[in-house]
Formats: C-alpha cells, sequence, structure tokens
C-alpha cells in the first residue's frame, strides 16, 4: 500500500502542503537538469525526460500529470512524498509574504 502521501501530510496543514506541492511543480516546469537532479529520486535520465517533455509540451499543471512524463503511478507517489517531505524539512513550507499565513 503506497502510506508515502500520509506520512508526508503528518505534520502539514493543508496550506503548507499546497504550497509545497506548487514549489514542487514550479521546479519541475522551470529547473535546469542540474537544479532536476537535487529532487529526491531524480537522476540524469529522468532529468533528460522532464527536459524533453518540457520542450514539446505545455507545462504541467498538477502533480497529477506527472505520468504524462513517463513516471509510473507508483514511482509518482514515492516522488512527490520524498519531495515534500525534504522539501518540508527545510522549511520550505513557511508562508513566502512574511504574514505567517494569517490575512
Amino acid at each position: 500500500p503506497s502510506e508515502c502521501s500520509s506520512v508526508v501530510a503528518m505534520d502539514l496543514d493543508n496550506a503548507a502542503r499546497a504550497r509545497l506541492e506548487s514549489r514542487l511543480l514550479e521546479m519541475i516546469n522551470t529547473a535546469s537538469h542540474k537544479e532536476l537532479k537535487s529532487l529526491k529520486r531524480v537522476g540524469d535520465k529522468a532529468a533528460d525526460a522532464i527536459i524533453a517533455y518540457r520542450s514539446c509540451n505545455n507545462p504541467l499543471k498538477s502533480l497529477d500529470e506527472l505520468p504524462l512524463i513517463g513516471i509510473n503511478r507508483f514511482n509518482c507517489n514515492k516522488f512527490i512524498a520524498d519531495n515534500l517531505k525534504d522539501m518540508a524539512s527545510k522549511g520550505m513550507h513557511h508562508h513566502a509574504s512574511g504574514t505567517g499565513g494569517v490575512d
């Protein structure tokens, strides 16, 4: 069973998770080969596949579209979970505007 997503969500509220997912999606859509390889579970072949996909297609609109790049569903879940967990551990889920999330 795929428990990866629930492990990631353990310490994050929905807004924090959404911010991390948005940052991850932005990286997939814009990062260089070297930057892509800094992501968990991305080596040369995966970085090449992401860049090749981007050169011929519109940017991904959501992480649910990762299979379009050729990453199977199980690996997509692991990729997302591992990277969100890594980004959260680096404090990348905090509100970027400095308001602390209070509107």
